[in-house]
């Protein structure tokens, strides 16, 4: 379940300009639709800010914010057999309770894959990992999309997944 968190502020002012502060001088902003008069230029100790003829008035701001949760996260080592040109790799998995197929999965190496075989760049070509989500569940497939037999070398991928 989602939760909205909803802030509510009363700015305080009336003419060319709203600023938020605390004590001292504040900015003025130019706002459309404001009078050339006027303009914040301190905020009282109660959080009142005055303007330049020592009116006040009120505005409120209505803000949203739904927060992330994280579902999940964790590291998954990759195989390491050869896998066959046109193939893929047994699927590695990684338990990850609350899952839906509808989430997504974010992944990277947990260190610079550039010298591994399989990953390291080539003419030949690399590996591509593909991932996806089941109920409960990350899957990471090894897809060799090259002319060769490749065997990789061993790399390990963080995941996290938020909602």
């Amino acid at each position: 379940m989602r939760t909205r968190l909803l802030v509510v502020l009363a700015l305080f002012a009336l003419g060319a300009g709203y600023a938020l502060g605390q004590g001292g001088s504040a900015n003025q902003n130019n706002f459309p639709g404001q009078g050339s008069g006027g303009g914040v230029t301190s905020v009282s100790g109660d959080g009142t800010l005055i303007t330049n003829s020592g009116s006040t008035g009120a505005v409120t701001l209505t803000l949203a914010y739904t927060p992330t949760k994280t579902i999940c996260n964790g590291t998954i080592a990759l195989g390491t057999t050869a896998i066959s040109s046109g193939a893929k790799s047994t699927v590695a998995t990684a338990t990850c309770t609350g899952l839906a197929t509808t989430d997504n999965i974010e992944m990277d190496f947990n260190a610079d894959p550039s010298a591994v075989t399989g990953y390291a760049p080539s003419a030949n070509g690399t590996l591509t990992i593909v991932k996806f989500p089941t109920a409960n569940t990350i899957n990471v497939y090894q897809y060799n999309d090259t002319a060769s037999s490749i065997t990789p070398g061993a790399v390990t991928v963080n995941y996290r997944v938020v909602r």
